[in-house]
């Protein structure tokens, strides 16, 4: 076993939760840089589709002439940037609680494997869309990715919790999320890189991960807590400890799962009535949704939009755009990865709070800067410095703690719920703001990012006064402060 903890089996976990991380990556990577593409040929199917029909009551003519391709482009650009979006964010929502739902009923490491059926479904419908001219099967495909994501979303942080030992809890946890980050860079890379434009093939590309995971999560065993204290199998739950910590010692950690077992087995059957009625639990609900809201109400969501509007104003071809967005991944990343690895030491609250107040100073420095753009040719450049700035300050904690941070806030036979209600939350915030956003920009105009900024000091303030550290505490002593 090495000295920090780290064993081979625990680095088989992380590695295949990174590779099932990997597929939200290179999925939401493809979804923004294919998705003209994937538009122009939606236009063209509905178009000879349109015709077609037209033709059936109309032989003879020559329609072309009459219906022309870019006619009504710019309304189906409109609707199918809706339907792109909140399909995929609803089959997401929707994942969320099949994993909850799962966690409990075939465990954490069957629910991460089961997930994968997806995955090889959204393949066959994606691989063979363009072929039968069916835009369609893309969302059908989407919709498919959509709901293995939420369910790793889900089951990911769960299960890495309980298998990591306390003092790397943070750092395990947050594997997900950065496996994403790191996704998003390479596949970004390589897409700018070789200009590739395959849709198809790249959406499909999804499988490699998926299957390498299939081999590396076999080799893993299920969570000792699943098993000791829901299945009520002890002797499967001291096995599986062992072998994660390579060491027969474990009588702390089995000492910890016996009070948690017996304060389970003394408390009343689990309903969702339970997390009404009881403070702790409810208390505990209401805390980790406020974490989850804090990841898109401080505007992340919108950055693409906002990074749009200003490489127009300094007229950047789309190679540095491509660049520029590259840049802003690696960072994001890289930020992240540096304070992940210290979230055992300055803890979770910390960070959270101290980056959604960064978050706050950039967001009312930008609406600044876009508000006088147009009197001062200088403030278009600053606002390049500032994306980058709000970009480092969000990677401090927003854009990874509220991945994890409800795993810790619930005993082991509340966690799934507790889970599925943070991560739906975490993703009907950006579904509400992607329907609203387009009228909301439009009508506010350049005060969109003061509005975003005024929310993350409400979330500041909320979190400040009502969130309690976790770090390096068991599940009583949190339980105990909530």
């Amino acid at each position: 076993m090495i000295s920090c903890g780290i064993t081979r089996h625990l680095m088989l976990c992380l590695l295949s939760v990174v590779l099932s991380s990997f597929i939200n990556g290179i999925n939401q990577s493809v979804r923004e840089s294919s998705f003209e593409s994937i538009f122009r040929f939606t236009n063209r199917v509905i178009h000879y589709r349109i015709l077609e029909e037209k033709q059936m009551s109309n032989p003879g003519k020559d329609l072309e002439k009459i219906y022309k391709l870019d006619d009504h482009s710019e309304e189906r650009l409109k609707d199918f940037k809706t339907l792109w979006s909140t399909s995929y964010l609803i089959s997401i929502i929707t994942g969320a609680i099949i994993g909850g739902y799962m966690a409990d009923k075939v465990g954490r490491k069957k629910g991460l494997i089961w997930s994968n059926i997806f995955i090889f479904i959204a393949a066959f419908f994606t691989s063979f869309s363009y072929r039968f001219g069916s835009y369609e099967m893309i969302i059908i495909g989407q919709i498919l990715v959509g709901a293995n994501i939420g369910i790793n979303s889900c089951l990911a942080p769960i299960y890495l919790s309980e298998v990591s030992p306390i003092r790397l809890r943070g750092i395990f946890s947050s594997v997900y999320v950065l496996g994403t980050g790191l996704a998003l860079v390479i596949s970004q890379s390589v897409i700018t890189i070789f200009k590739l434009e395959n849709w198809v093939y790249m959406f499909s590309s999804v499988i490699i991960p998926s299957i390498l995971m299939l081999f590396i999560i076999n080799e893993c065993p299920e969570s000792p807590k699943f098993s000791f204290i829901l299945r009520g199998d002890h002797t499967k739950g001291q096995t599986a400890l062992q072998k994660l910590r390579e060491n027969s010692e474990v009588n702390d950690e089995l000492y910890e799962m016996k009070v948690e077992y017996q304060l389970i087995q003394r408390s009343q059957r689990l309903e969702f009535q339970t997390f009404l009625n009881d403070y702790k639990l409810r208390n505990a609900l209401l805390i980790s949704m406020t974490v989850s809201m804090s990841q898109h109400l401080t505007g992340i969501t919108s950055v693409p939009s906002f990074a749009k509007s200003v490489y127009k104003d300094l007229s950047l071809s789309e190679r540095s755009q491509s660049y520029i967005s590259i840049a802003l991944l690696t960072i994001s990343f890289k930020i992240s990865l540096i304070f992940a690895i210290l979230v055992e030491r300055l803890g979770r609250r910390t960070l959270l709070l101290m980056g959604l107040l960064g978050v706050f100073c950039a967001l009312i420095f930008l609406s600044f800067c876009i508000a006088l753009r147009e009197s001062l040719d200088v403030l278009n450049h600053l606002n390049i410095i500032t994306l980058f700035v709000y970009i480092i300050l969000y990677s401090c904690g927003p854009s990874f703690i509220p991945n994890f941070y409800f795993v810790e806030l619930f005993r082991t036979d509340c966690r799934s719920i507790g889970a599925t209600i943070s991560v739906v939350t975490l993703y009907i915030v950006p579904l509400i703001i992607s329907i609203s956003f387009i009228s909301f920009e439009t009508n506010l105009e350049s005060y969109v990012a003061a509005v975003f900024a005024v929310l993350t000091l409400i979330l500041w303030i909320i979190i400040y006064k009502t969130v309690p550290e976790t770090k390096g505490k068991t599940i009583e002593e949190i339980i105990y402060e909530l």
